[in-house]
């Protein structure tokens, strides 16, 4: 059918260059180093919503995946991104809003060997080793946002993205909609 103004779609792959920016907006700000082992700056917010780790969900190896490796798709976790797990999220609950930590537990738990240098299939490699397309990656970078996110933006709906990468709505000139207004004053969740 038709896109109409308020159809909600999800935006998946789309993200990954935001997310990238504002990592290295992080980086730019001196409160993250692209060095730095990942789980310093995903573990708290683990930790205080979950009760869990990046090392509790995918074993010893998380210890060593820096930042680096997850905009650069170098960590040697596997991608969530499966056709079982897609037709769960996309088909079988398509209006249920799912945790960030779902597809996380989801890799975590992944068993067997086909395809896996590791002899475990929730890590493919080794971090830093190799390179490979996964959107498990950007999920863990999320977390790290969401750890430096500004005071009053600790959830995924109220983190603003204009604020979190430093812009306001001068910055770039299309981010008035006329069917849901100034993406700026009602977000990107608008309906």
């Amino acid at each position: 059918g038709n896109m109409r103004p308020f159809d909600q779609m999800n935006l998946g792959s789309g993200t990954k260059g935001f997310t990238a920016t504002a990592i290295m907006r992080l980086v730019d700000q001196g409160k993250v180093k692209l060095s730095d082992a990942a789980q310093v700056h995903i573990d708290p917010v683990l930790e205080s919503t979950w009760n869990t780790s990046m090392v509790h969900i995918f074993g010893d190896l998380a210890a060593q995946v820096t930042i680096r490796d997850l905009i650069f798709m170098k960590s040697g976790i596997q991608d969530f991104d499966q056709p079982g797990y897609d037709y769960e999220l996309l088909e079988g609950t398509p209006k249920k809003v799912h945790s960030p930590l779902q597809p996380l537990q989801y890799v975590g738990a992944m068993k067997g060997t086909f395809g896996c240098s590791t002899g475990n299939c929730t890590w493919v490699f080794t971090p830093g080793t190799q390179v490979m397309y996964s959107s498990t990656n950007f999920v863990l970078a999320g977390f790290v946002l969401a750890h430096h996110s500004p005071a009053g933006h600790d959830t995924w709906q109220t983190m603003d993205l204009f604020e979190l990468l430093g812009l306001d709505h001068t910055d770039y000139a299309h981010t008035v909609f006329p069917a849901v207004g100034d993406i700026h004053k009602v977000g990107l969740t608008a309906p």
